[in-house]
């Protein structure tokens, strides 16, 4: 499994700043105009989401995933 942050609507320099005050080690994009955000319908914030190797979204879990949670958007077989 990987991770790859995505930081809506934010301003990127003051995204780079805050990621290391929390202790975020993943790579991390800037989505500034919240394009993504609206592709995938979010509705709320933070979120995880599982997606498989075609790109399509599997699981999605609404709130905060600490590193012992990871498995949580892992699809069930």
């Amino acid at each position: 499994m990987s991770f790859l942050g995505v930081n809506t609507r934010d301003d990127p320099s003051m995204a780079a700043a805050f990621l290391p005050e929390v202790g975020v080690t993943y790579p991390q994009v800037v989505d500034v105009d919240g394009e993504l955000l609206d592709t995938t319908r979010v509705r709320g914030l933070p979120v995880t989401l599982a997606v498989d190797a075609e790109g399509r979204i599997v699981d999605r879990v609404i709130g905060e995933v600490s590193a012992d949670d990871g498995q949580a958007a892992e699809p069930a077989h």
